[in-house]
């Protein structure tokens, strides 16, 4: 008997020293994690009066992109299409023309310049796709 009462006290310890007090910390960093679906928003132009952007992103990794290019008569948008990877917490085109780059923020896309890094100045902050 004296075995038991000690086997089940040597277990109780056991349990409540494995307990973990330490308190959760709140995490105050942005998602990085991509949401599928449309993006969309109107971003700088230097000869027109801006470029509307909607990019849909589907769960298969292909990406379609229409650009209107605000402004200048015709107003058709260019179509492309591609697969896109996700690194780091950044969105890359692979197949587009030009080598295309975002900053993933929660759920805006921040279109980075070529050399990827984000746009500076009173522009800066026209470079974003919103969800919708």
């Amino acid at each position: 008997m004296k075995i038991l009462v000690n086997l089940c006290l040597l277990v109780t310890l056991a349990i409540v020293g494995c307990k973990n007090d330490k308190p959760v910390e709140q995490s105050t960093t942005i998602t990085t994690q991509l949401q599928y679906g449309k993006y969309s928003g109107i971003l700088p132009c230097n000869d027109c009066k801006g470029i509307k952007e909607n990019l849909f992103l589907h769960e298969n990794g292909i990406y379609n992109m229409e650009k209107t290019f605000l402004g200048k008569g015709d107003e058709k948008p260019f179509v492309e299409s591609g697969s896109f990877t996700v690194s780091n917490g950044i969105l890359s085109l692979a197949d587009s023309e030009e080598l295309v780059k975002y900053l993933i923020n929660g759920s805006r896309l921040k279109q980075l310049d070529g050399n990827g890094k984000e746009y500076t100045g009173d522009l800066a902050e026209k470079y974003i796709l919103n969800k919708q």
